[in-house]
């Protein structure tokens, strides 16, 4: 198996970069159909396409994986997912992308603290600082003004959700898979948004209608990867990944809809990026350099005197 090759946790990480590519291709798409159809059947139609991508890889993993232990887990993922869509979807036709995005990444900040009063994860002292140092970063990004309250409440609305969604995920990884969690949380966002999507319903063009499905497929993909990745590495590690989406729809703000990119901006994104690989790379950095300093103890007890009362060899000891 893939997972085999690697360890869990670099295969959480891979899952998660993969994801924060489909979560801002998924937020332009949104951006894109806003103007022409109403929030909800834009969720709808999201969740409902994603359904079939989430089937076949179910099946295709086999009876084994579609474990399912506690109901009611599923079905307040679900509930949380619709209104988070919501939510999402009103704050990203309200504002401008990066805007919207630099909003809804209050959530690793809020995953990052809930992972270690509710899931009793150990954050260290480094670790705190990345995640403070992206969330200066993203509203740098995010400019001094944003365009109205309803999208500022909106987005935070989105970012509660979400992080709520995502604890849910952690707490229950060793009795909810991550395959059946994403298809029962499609199942219940159709379920949820199927009546006031009715009541609002628009006539969908084919071109648009194209449109709707890539946004379902990607959709579907990224939940199956934002699950998985929470199964297999530390929340707050991945936390600082999910900042890296951030520069990206702020790029892809500028490159679609001519908007303009700050030196404030620029340098919120320099913060952001570099927050999370070092978010990234100390638990490798710590990982390769505790047998360095064993092997530099054993070195020193080899020397003349047994290290014993050297100056260094209390520095080493101290490391």
């Amino acid at each position: 198996m893939l997972i085999g090759c690697m360890s869990r946790t670099v295969f959480g990480v891979a899952c998660m970069f993969v994801y924060v590519m489909l979560y801002v291709g998924t937020n332009m798409l949104t951006k894109l159909l806003a103007p022409s159809l109403p929030l909800v059947q834009i969720a709808l139609f999201r969740y409902g396409f994603a359904v079939p991508v989430i089937l076949f890889v179910l099946v295709a993993a086999g009876k084994s994986a579609f474990r399912i232990g506690s109901a009611h887990v599923h079905v307040v993922r679900g509930l949380l997912a619709a209104a988070g869509s919501v939510f999402g979807y009103a704050a990203i036709a309200a504002l401008p992308l990066g805007d919207a995005t630099a909003l809804f990444f209050t959530a690793p900040l809020l995953v990052a603290a809930g992972a270690v009063f509710v899931l009793g994860e150990r954050s260290g002292v480094l670790r705190g600082v990345c995640i403070a140092v992206g969330f200066a970063g993203v509203f740098m990004i995010a400019q001094p003004h944003f365009a109205g309250l309803g999208g500022i409440a909106a987005g935070l609305g989105n970012a509660l959700c979400a992080a709520l969604g995502v604890l849910m995920v952690r707490r229950f990884r060793n009795t909810e898979g991550a395959l059946p969690l994403a298809f029962t949380t499609s199942i219940v966002c159709v379920a949820v948004l199927a009546v006031p999507a009715y009541l609002t319903w628009s006539t969908v063009p084919p071109t648009v209608l194209v449109a709707l499905i890539a946004l379902g497929a990607m959709g579907g993909a990224a939940t199956i990867l934002l699950n998985v990745a929470y199964q297999n590495a530390s929340a707050p590690m991945l936390a600082g990944i999910d900042f890296l989406a951030v520069p990206l729809s702020v790029a892809a703000g500028a490159a679609i809809w001519d908007q303009p990119i700050a030196l404030q901006a620029e340098s919120g994104c320099i913060l952001v990026v570099a927050a999370g690989l070092l978010n990234v790379g100390q638990d490798h950095m710590i990982r390769y350099a505790a047998p360095a300093i064993r092997v530099a103890r054993q070195l020193r007890r080899m020397l003349p005197g047994g290290g014993n009362g050297g100056p260094n060899d209390t520095l080493i000891g101290q490391r």
